[in-house]
């Protein structure tokens, strides 16, 4: 991967990763051993004091080595998701994190291909 911070005084950050992996399955008889490829784009800003604005988009490629019910798999993830931080509210040490975001997952086998959408409200204290 590679980040670049394209403005220090607004936090500003893009970041590039990409991955390439291989899963072998223990059990000859398995059929998720599998061969993988993923790329991802995130970035951020702060928009305020106290307010970082975040985003997340990826695709990802699954290629199972074996068939599942007689049929080869191959599932295609596409995901984006976009976050709110305030920082030190509703008190020093707090953090929280509001999100949004989208899945889609498409696969050769329909039992394997959803939707999801994800809206998160999360409260983090930090102990110092």
């Amino acid at each position: 991967g590679v980040e670049h911070y394209i403005d220090p005084q607004t936090a500003s950050v893009v970041s590039l990763l990409a991955m390439i992996g291989t899963d072998d399955a223990t059990d000859s008889d398995s059929p998720f051993g599998n061969d993988r490829w993923a790329a991802t784009v995130t970035g951020s800003r702060a928009i305020a004091q106290g307010l970082l604005l975040s985003f997340n988009a990826g695709y990802k490629n699954t290629d199972f080595d074996d068939a599942f019910f007689g049929n080869q798999r191959e599932d295609d993830q596409w995901n984006a998701t976009v976050s709110m931080y305030v920082f030190d509210w509703p008190g020093q040490g707090w953090r929280v994190i509001g999100q949004v975001g989208y899945t889609d997952v498409d696969s050769t086998l329909d039992l394997y291909t959803y939707d999801r959408t994800l809206v998160g409200l999360t409260f983090h204290r930090v102990f110092e």
